[in-house]
């Protein structure tokens, strides 16, 4: 007698149907941004190459405004100046160019050259991705909830400007940015610290409100996947020319219609909630901006009015707070990004480590000769679905028997063949 306790049978495309089980299966880590980073970041830390084009990036980048903001400072000096000449304002205009040419040449080098590396780690986790596709279990094709679930798992890998590799190539850029802010900052925080102060509550107001935005978006979309899949496979078998002349002669345009027409107007009240979301929070983001460039503008115009500053400096300054400005929201939507893809980065990495793989019987066929297949009282549904396709099934095959299955349509039979083979475990 067999002592052992027989093992319990793991049988994943029907128990990821229940919501509860699916959310503790599949998502049970608590990733935060910081932690999706981390994970994401392990082999580009692991690059020096990479690590020093990037801070030579940020660097060579994040200069180049600082110079179009000298450059008004120097151009107001000499025209104000006694013994100004045009030769004067040639030699100024020239440095700049050169200086803005070197520094943006060796910028768009080590962003163009390091370029391949990102989508090189792309294809790495697309290649694991498929491969976690294509071994899962074969019932999960067929479990609706699972497949809204993770339906859209390969979203962070599909392409070079979403998802992973677009994280890898705004946070690269981000650098540069980042190092514009910092010297504009100090640069307007001598005169003001305010100016600096309003922009940072900018930029705090700015990503807030994208990231509820993108919250929010990426909490319905299981609603958002269920609806394209279920267009896409209409529409797919509508437009399939081998089935032309089938729709022709029994007039199923008008049946397609009627299933397509609630799904489009599904996905238009989902695109109306997400746009009406936005809008309702926009006006914040603007009025903040607003308000950067409202009270830097008053603050210096007050303070060359007092005689705080000369007029190359106020030209300056202005120019400074505009540019200041633009890159301040710049840094607000990569950040909004950043937090958005993440989350649909967070998706992969659950699909990628999940156990999708059943666990049957203990039983090994020793591949010599025939074997004898016998079915004992067994049933089988399809997931989300109360109806057995089969229902306590008696079949015996004895060895070197030939059988034919014979039915209608829906009988079972590929039902029995997928059974037998494995594909599909009893319920």
């Amino acid at each position: 007698m067999n002592s052992r306790a027989p093992q319990k049978r793991k049988n994943l495309a029907l128990d990821l149907a229940d919501a509860e089980f699916r959310k503790e299966y599949l998502h049970s880590r608590d990733f935060k941004l910081w932690d999706i980073l981390k994970y994401m970041y392990k082999p580009v830390l692991a690059n020096p190459k990479i690590c020093l084009a990037s801070i030579g990036y940020a660097l060579a980048n994040g200069i180049l405004p600082l110079f179009s903001v000298l450059i008004f400072y120097l151009l107001v000096e000499i025209i104000q100046s006694p013994g100004a000449n045009l030769q004067q304002i040639l030699l100024a205009t020239g440095v700049y160019a050169l200086l803005f040419f070197a520094f943006s040449t060796v910028a768009t080098q080590l962003k163009n050259r390091n370029y391949t590396f990102f989508m090189r780690l792309r294809m790495q986790w697309l290649n694991q991705a498929l491969n976690q596709y294509m071994t899962m279990d074969y019932g999960l094709y067929e479990n609706v909830e699972f497949l809204d679930d993770f339906g859209n798992w390969d979203r962070s890998v599909s392409n070079n400007v979403q998802g992973i590799e677009g994280i890898w190539h705004r946070i690269f850029e981000m650098g540069g940015t980042v190092v514009s802010c910092l010297l504009l900052g100090i640069l307007l925080a001598t005169q003001s610290p305010l100016i600096v102060i309003v922009a940072l509550v900018f930029l705090i107001a700015s990503y807030l409100i994208q990231r509820h935005v993108t919250g929010f978006r990426h909490s319905r979309r299981e609603e958002l996947t269920r609806v394209r899949r279920r267009t896409g496979k209409i529409t797919e078998a509508a437009s399939d020319f081998r089935y032309g002349k089938d729709l022709r002669l029994f007039k199923f345009s008008g049946k397609f219609m009627e299933l397509l027409q609630p799904l489009v107007k599904t996905y238009e009240k989902l695109l109306k909630l997400f746009t009406l979301r936005s809008l309702q929070l926009s006006f914040i983001e603007s009025l903040a901006l607003v308000l950067i460039d409202l009270s830097s503008l008053l603050i210096l115009i007050n303070s060359f009015l007092q005689g705080g500053i000369t007029l190359a400096t106020l030209v300056m300054l202005l120019s400074a707070v505009t540019v200041f400005s633009a890159l301040m929201q710049k840094l607000a939507e990569s950040m909004a990004f950043v937090k958005e893809e993440s989350m649909y980065v967070d998706d992969t990495i659950d699909f990628l480590e999940a156990d999708l793989k059943s666990s049957g019987g203990s039983a090994e066929l020793s591949g010599n000769g025939p074997v004898h297949v016998q079915f004992e009282n067994v049933s089988f549904s399809y997931p989300a679905s109360d109806k057995l396709v089969l229902d306590k099934l008696n079949l015996e095959i004895k060895p070197g028997e030939r059988l034919a299955l014979v039915g209608v349509n829906g009988a079972g039979k590929t039902t029995l063949v997928k059974l037998l083979t494995g594909l599909y475990l009893p319920t």
